[in-house]
């Protein structure tokens, strides 16, 4: 049994966003393929702009045209807030509260409160110094919205701690 395809020609054609020195590659996807490219081969750099091609005209006196906003390195950058990040800490949250809060219904229910409260304050205690070792690890890397959302995790969970452990809840 033998195929017969349309071609014998073996195509292949990068499509990493980034070249090896970290610089983002031109995506032109009009581009035709070349046959045999080498997938691992540099890219040919554009040419740098100099100073003798024409000026560009200046615009019309009624259009206006927002300036680029300067583009800073990747370590001038403020690190973006994670959606993912958010969402593991409010997961962690939600089941420190849920935790403590089933307890506190299991506990008014039982014969020994104490047991089921000493049992909330051990799950919540676990919730916090898991959070804390996450706020550790991620010290000093994290955007500046979910370092907030930590600390003010972490925050109300301590609070939910003290007020167990005093009996208000």
């Amino acid at each position: 049994m033998t195929e017969k395809r349309g071609s014998d020609e073996f195509r292949v054609r990068d499509r990493r966003a980034f070249r090896d020195d970290g610089t983002r590659r031109q995506t032109d996807d009009a581009a035709p393929e070349t046959p045999g490219a080498d997938a691992a081969g540099p890219e040919p750099e554009p040419a740098p702009e100099s100073g003798t091609s024409e000026p560009e005209p200046a615009p019309e006196s009624g259009a206006s045209e927002p300036e680029p906003a300067p583009e800073s390195g990747p370590s001038e950058r403020e690190p973006v807030a994670d959606v993912r990040f958010a969402t593991l800490v409010n997961l962690l949250f939600s089941q420190a509260l849920a935790m403590a809060d089933a307890g506190a219904a299991a506990a008014r229910e039982s014969k020994d409160p104490e047991a089921h409260r000493k049992r909330r304050l051990d799950g919540l205690q676990e919730m916090i110094g898991f959070l804390e070792m996450l706020e550790e690890k991620t010290g000093g890397r994290l955007a500046a919205a979910d370092s907030r959302f930590l600390e003010q995790v972490l925050f109300q969970l301590r609070m939910k701690f003290l007020a167990i452990r005093k009996g208000d809840a």
